[in-house]
């Protein structure tokens, strides 16, 4: 097995010394363009890899991220750490993922993270209060926000399309005739919820149609939640014609509930969810959805964080990122029955 390059045979083969060296990748002083190409030839031609504890001595930095999500077990969070990774591994860090607890935020977890000095936090608004927010700013640690502003300047943010995107699922379903639309919402105070009712209610808006409260009820983003959701609606009236769900989870416990009652889907009753896991395009009958880009987010989370970071843009203004969903469209809300969307007309 061959020995393994140090730092002292880079400077040898580039013919400089080993402070300059370390000059060169750390980043901490300057050092000429003709030098640093001298160094960066010699790391190349030596195949040489720095240790990363002693790399993070110099650079006095953790090289690791931290992503605090809501809900580990809900598949859109996997797809954002994935996405975060496709990132970050290639430029040298490290991902941890911290489930913060589908019922109570990131807030409560957020100061342990703080203390073990992680060069970078990624993580959801919600649960989030002042205390929390000056935490942030007196650490001085990075911070880029799923979903919406964290309102601390230079904390980037990026979000998707949640108010368009549900209000094109819930267009789609007027379209098919259909106008007995239940909206199983999640908690109240997450944010997801407050822009996805937005949408729904731009959809009906759109339309010339109003939604009475007893339309939505608030439960959790989970299958137990589209449960207690389809429960809710039918205890208010039984001549619902669809559902629209605020994340796939959600539907899904919907439907089996629906099938539980003897209602076809979708005969009886359409069902859409939103975000498009896996799961939407397996379960019978395949489930009529938004896809919400996780992955996407994931990354883009990941670019603001090392533009910061590389200090490409150190101390510019805060930036937020807005991307596109998309409607995917399957078996759960097939056309109204004839008779019924004559009797819309």
């Amino acid at each position: 097995m061959a020995p393994e390059v140090g730092i002292a045979e880079v400077a040898r083969a580039a013919g400089v010394s080993v402070s300059t060296v370390s000059q060169v990748l750390s980043g901490n002083r300057p050092v000429s363009e003709a030098t640093r190409r001298k160094v960066t030839a010699a790391i190349e031609n030596l195949d040489y890899r720095p240790h990363p504890g002693a790399r993070s001595l110099r650079s006095r930095r953790t090289e690791s991220i931290a992503l605090l999500v809501p809900d580990i077990t809900n598949p859109f969070y996997p797809l954002v750490a994935v996405g975060m990774q496709d990132i970050l591994m290639p430029a040298g860090y490290l991902l941890s993922v911290v489930d913060a607890g589908s019922q109570t935020g990131s807030g409560h977890l957020l100061r342990h993270v703080l203390e073990r000095r992680f060069d970078g936090v990624a993580l959801h608004a919600d649960g989030l209060s002042e205390n929390d927010r000056r935490r942030i700013t007196d650490s001085q640690t990075r911070v880029v926000a799923l979903g919406s502003d964290i309102e601390i300047e230079g904390s980037d943010y990026v979000e998707s399309d949640d108010v368009g995107g549900f209000a094109t699922v819930v267009a789609h379903l007027l379209s098919t005739g259909r106008r007995a639309i239940g909206f199983i919402a999640g908690e109240e105070v997450a944010d997801p919820t407050k822009l996805r009712v937005r949408g729904f209610r731009e959809a009906f808006a759109a339309a010339g149609l109003s939604v009475a409260e007893s339309d939505i009820v608030f439960t959790s983003f989970t299958r137990e939640g589209g449960h207690a959701g389809v429960e809710a609606l039918y205890a208010r009236r039984t001549d619902w014609d669809a559902i629209v769900c605020a994340n796939d989870l959600i539907a899904i416990g919907a439907m089996e509930s629906l099938r539980g009652r003897g209602i076809r889907i979708p005969d009886d009753v359409a069902v859409s969810g939103y975000d498009d896991i896996e799961a939407a395009a397996l379960v019978h009958p395949s489930l009529t959805t938004v896809e919400n880009p996780a992955r996407e987010i994931g990354r883009t989370a990941a670019r603001l964080l090392l533009s910061r970071l590389s200090g490409d843009n150190a101390d510019g203004p805060t930036q937020h990122i807005t991307l596109a969903t998309r409607l995917v469209v399957r078996e759960s809300t097939a056309s109204a029955p004839e008779t019924r969307t004559k009797g819309m007309q």
